[in-house]
This record gives C-alpha cells, structure tokens and sequence, in this order.
C-alpha cells in the first residue's frame, strides 16, 4: 500500500464500523490523516504505513494532538457536526520513537481525549474481521 491508499484502507475500516469517515487531502491536512463520527463524537487519526524501523515521530504525533485540542484549526465539514474530540488515534504499522512515546506519556492524562496506538496486529485483525478484500475495500469508502 502506498501511503495515501493505507489512509483510504482505514477509512473503509471504520466506515465498516457505522462511522462517517473524512479522509484528508494527502496534503495539508492540518496533521490529520482520517477523521470520524459516531453520535458527535469525533475522533482524530494519524494513519502511518511506513517500514520496519522507520517510526512515527513526535512531530506527528504533536500535530495530532495540537489538533485535537483545538478542532477549529482544522477546517472540514464532518467537523459542524462533531460536540467533542472524544479520541486520537496513532495507526503505525511499525512503532513510534522514543520522543513520540515521551511526549504522549507526558501530555495524556492532561487532554479531554483518550489516546490510541493501533500497529500493524490491530489493523490484520480488523481486516480479517471485515468484510473488506483486497479487491473491494476502495468501493466502501465514502469519501468526505
């Protein structure tokens, strides 16, 4: 998977779960990746599909985090219909660094929002659970 199709792959994941999905440009995107909803209740997700040893780093993961914390900063329109970021999510199918790691550790008990890290085991599971093939995951995306 290329990194934008990794982005659309999670979309359809959560698409499956009866969230509405926003996938972000694949550029400036305000350092989020896919956003989605359930009962205004919004979640913000940072979707990395990178090789062994090639971690997310703590800017990544900064990004999401000034994000969440101030939702108006980023402008989409899943967004008039979300009360709260009830939740961040970090998807790597390799690690985060050691910094990244730091910094969620030193900030998460002080936000209004769980944390998330989801790695590559998450996302098989997910798929096998799914209904989603490599031949039709693109058809259940409803892009936002």
């Amino acid at each position: 998977f290329s990194p934008r199709d990794f982005e659309l792959l999670i979309g359809c994941l959560w698409e499956q779960e009866g969230y509405e999905v926003c996938v972000t440009p694949p550029s400036d995107d305000g350092g989020v990746d896919v956003i989605i909803k359930k009962d205004r209740r919004g979640t913000f997700i940072e979707a990395k599909n990178t090789g062994v040893g090639n971690n997310v780093g703590v800017r990544e993961v900064r990004n999401l985090f000034a994000a969440a914390s101030n939702p108006d900063s980023v402008d989409y329109e899943i967004l008039s219909d979300i009360d709260t970021i009830a939740e961040i999510i970090v998807i790597t199918t390799s690690g985060l660094t050691s910094q990244a790691i730091r910094f969620m550790n030193s900030v998460s008990n002080s936000t209004d929002f769980d944390v998330t890290v989801m790695n590559a085991d998450h996302i098989v599971y997910s798929l096998n659970k799914s209904e989603l093939t490599p031949n039709n995951w693109r058809d259940y995306l409803t892009r936002g």
